[in-house]
């Protein structure tokens, strides 16, 4: 992944990275940008308490703006978000992750299903606020490989695999029995591609598209070969590479003569 990132800032191989796989928007140079292992949520996050001067990850009157501001992005029920907003920080973090911490509102990608699942249908929430509290915590340990910003509001989630099939959240079997205890429209958790988007659409509310590259046999909507990938890339830019990257590269383009 460190060598397409790379790759996709030499020459024009980001446009032509993108017409493969049909993303037609316009790219803005002065505003594009490239970040790998993109972990926006969980930075965001720490930043807010940082503003506040704190030295740990528990922001109090920025996180309680952050948090209410996501809940009403979510379409959340208004008597969930009213209940959250009558909500003690203490309180709060009771009943979304189990402590009754007052210092600060505790890390969302802590919070627990068997807490603020019970806890929201007492305040007369229904399992798609369950569903929605549950994957704005995903969101928070969601990373993809690559985000490609093209606008501060246009951004591509860009996963990429060798062998391992595309992982499904939660990763644990029985951390998905729990999530369908409390939450039955949930049956097996959501694919990673799936959790990006909801994070790139619904939490952060950018315009997104994604970018899935297999080993082999993964040709369809939004997702392509390494080899079909790198032939498409500009093969000038290539001799950029170091040896151990040009290896790599080389591994993925057909042999000559097939």
């Amino acid at each position: 992944m460190a060598t397409l990132y790379y790759l996709l800032h030499q020459g024009d191989n980001l446009r032509l990275f993108l017409d493969h796989f049909g993303i037609n928007w316009p790219i803005n140079w002065a505003e594009t940008a490239i970040y790998p292992e993109y972990a926006f949520l969980r930075d965001h996050w720490m930043s807010l308490a940082r503003q506040e001067g704190k030295s740990k990850t528990q922001p109090t009157a920025l996180g309680r703006s952050f948090l209410i501001s996501a809940f009403t992005r979510l379409s959340m029920s208004s008597s969930v978000i009213e209940w959250a907003q009558s909500l003690s920080i203490s309180h709060f973090n009771l009943h979304f992750a189990g402590r009754g911490s007052p210092g600060g509102y505790i890390y969302p990608g802590d919070w627990r299903v068997e807490c603020y699942g019970p806890s929201i249908r007492d305040a007369g929430g229904q399992d798609s606020d369950i569903r929605s509290v549950y994957l704005l915590k995903a969101s928070f340990h969601a990373r993809p490989d690559l985000v490609i910003h093209l606008s501060p509001e246009h951004a591509i989630a860009v996963e990429a695999k060798l062998e391992s099939p595309e992982a499904r959240h939660p990763r644990d079997k029985f951390d998905r029995q729990v999530l369908r205890e409390h939450c039955p429209i949930i049956q097996d958790g959501f694919l990673q591609t799936k959790l990006y988007e909801w994070l790139l659409d619904a939490v952060m509310g950018y315009s997104h598209s994604r970018a899935f590259i297999v080993r082999a046999k993964g040709e369809g909507a939004n997702t392509r070969t390494w080899n079909s990938v790198m032939s498409t890339l500009d093969k000038a830019t290539f001799s950029l590479l170091k040896p151990y990257q040009l290896q790599q590269v080389t591994s993925f383009l057909p042999k000559e003569g097939s």
